[in-house]
């Protein structure tokens, strides 16, 4: 289903998009660029990392168990969790190799 390939994607390369995430909460680049989705030179907040493992855990589980399933972590930071996966949400698209 796609909902599996969509999990077994995220866990094939989770340390990047761990680490793509957390710019989210890093700082702009440097020169500023005009296309602000684009950014190549945002900083990875490695403060966030720990927080972007255990709330993409939860969405891979998600993926797997049920769409209804209930609760976040305990422990998690909503304000961190929702910039650093809005800000993957945001620069996203669907992949042309996914089923």
């Amino acid at each position: 289903s796609a909902r599996r390939e969509a999990a077994e994607r995220i866990l094939g390369n989770k340390e990047a998009i761990i680490s793509f995430c957390a710019r989210g909460t890093g700082r702009p680049g440097f020169p500023p660029v005009s296309a602000p989705l684009s950014d190549p030179n945002a900083s990875v907040d490695e403060g966030a990392i720990p927080q972007v493992d255990v709330a993409l855990r939860h969405v891979v589980g998600v993926l797997l168990e049920s769409p209804d399933a209930d609760g976040v972590s305990p422990g998690l930071h909503p304000q961190t969790v929702t910039r650093t996966l809005g800000y993957l949400r945001d620069r996203i698209s669907v992949p042309r190799d996914m089923s």
